[in-house]
């Protein structure tokens, strides 16, 4: 990211990036029906992962996750953290089972992003 660009202008960025993945989402979801609300949740998703960009520990240039998969743990910080999480699904007071669910799916889109040289599917 262009650190010389103002908040305004990241966040102006953001939103059409938003706009242009949702306004896909919609031309798919007019044309295939999603029988378990994938697009609403998809969509709902990447707004969670543009809402942690704004939080305290994304505002480095570099983040702490780069650090970690950098020197070879990226993979097993992730995978750790989706346990944590999946093991307290539900059982939290506040309702926080969607966002603990979101977390999950981030931090297996980081594990993925970890394994980045490895091709196998």
């Amino acid at each position: 990211m262009d650190t010389n660009k103002t908040e305004y202008e990241i966040g102006n960025i953001v939103n059409n990036s938003l706009f242009n993945i949702e306004s896909e989402l919609l031309t798919i979801a007019n044309t295939l029906h999603f029988r378990y609300d994938e697009d609403v949740h998809i969509s709902e998703f990447i707004q969670y992962i543009v809402g942690t960009y704004s939080q305290h520990y994304a505002q480095e240039q570099i983040q702490a996750f780069e650090f970690i998969a950098d020197s070879g743990h990226g993979i097993g910080f992730s995978v750790g953290n989706i346990l944590k999480y999946a093991k307290r699904l539900g059982k939290k007071l506040n309702g926080s089972f969607i966002k603990d669910t979101y977390k999950i799916i981030h931090y297996a889109i980081l594990a993925l992003y970890a394994n980045r040289d490895n091709k196998e599917i």
